[in-house]
């Protein structure tokens, strides 16, 4: 061997910086398949700390009184509705009551007493079926009831002789404008009736709808709080997730630069003060 040569000596095959490079070649898969594994850890404790959250609104306490408000004017309502429509029915039976009354004075005369028959007939027939319930929970008594059974009683008993005579004329005009005077009294109340009932109706609707109004907005909060906590949560997490990759990613760039400074072959360019040393 000749004297001087020993420094200039380089193996064959450098094996640390082999391992070096195998090193550095590995890291990258096994990091992701690591980061795959947290992240995937990360996910689902994200969807259970979410379902808890989610399971935790609970807006019943601050609902509850609310609640039973809306249910109990709900059922006032129906039974406003059914008042009303009740009321609107009568207003107009009343009404056509009236009108076949005044139809049964201009027709009491011998010449049209066909007609007079089956009008009275008809008229009968529409006090019948005229409901005139004893009570009522909403409005004024309209004494309705009282009216009709009065003038059923009149007109059925009713004997005109086919108006032979003016006392028949007479005494069936005078029928007819007794039960007119009762049916008028009754049917200003009727009408005063049914504007209380629309009165009712509207303001419990409206009652009703601002207090749902109320519940959805309580509702509407806890929710919105709910989310929020949920953003705060993922936005947690998706910083821990970017602070492992960034740290990975200086860490991997810290060794790749001590690997290549130190570990690996250093390459010399021709010319180079250091040719001079090899």
């Amino acid at each position: 061997m000749l004297i001087g040569t020993f420094s200039s000596y380089q193996p064959l095959f450098d094996f640390g910086a082999a391992f070096a490079r195998t090193a550095l070649i590995a890291a990258r898969p096994n990091f992701e398949l690591q980061f795959f594994r947290a992240q995937d850890a990360i996910l689902d404790n994200l969807d259970k700390e979410i379902n808890n959250i989610n399971d935790a609104i609970n807006t019943k306490g601050a609902t509850a009184l609310l609640d039973v408000q809306i249910s109990r004017l709900q059922n006032d309502l129906a039974v406003i509705n059914d008042f009303k429509a009740r009321t609107d029915a009568k207003a107009g039976r009343v009404s056509d009551t009236l009108g076949n009354l005044a139809e049964l004075i201009t027709l009491a005369a011998p010449g049209t007493v066909t007609e007079f028959d089956a009008k009275l007939v008809e008229t009968i027939a529409l006090m019948r079926t005229t409901r005139a319930p004893v009570y009522e929970r909403y409005g004024v008594q309209d004494r309705l009831r009282g009216a009709k059974n009065d003038g059923l009683a009149q007109l059925e008993a009713l004997v005109h002789n086919n108006f032979a005579t003016q006392a028949d004329i007479d005494n069936a005009t005078a029928i007819m404008a007794a039960i007119q005077t009762d049916y008028l009294a009754s049917q200003s109340i009727v009408d005063g009736n049914a504007k209380i009932a629309f009165t009712l109706q509207r303001n419990a609707s409206t009652t009703i709808g601002e207090l749902t109004r109320q519940v959805s907005n309580i509702k509407t909060t806890a929710i919105s709080e709910a989310t929020g906590k949920v953003k705060e949560k993922q936005q947690y997490y998706g910083q821990l997730l970017t602070m492992i990759s960034l740290s990975f990613e200086a860490s991997q760039a810290f060794t790749t630069y001590i690997t290549e400074s130190v570990v690996l072959p250093q390459e010399i360019e021709p010319g180079s003060v250091l040719n001079l040393f090899s």
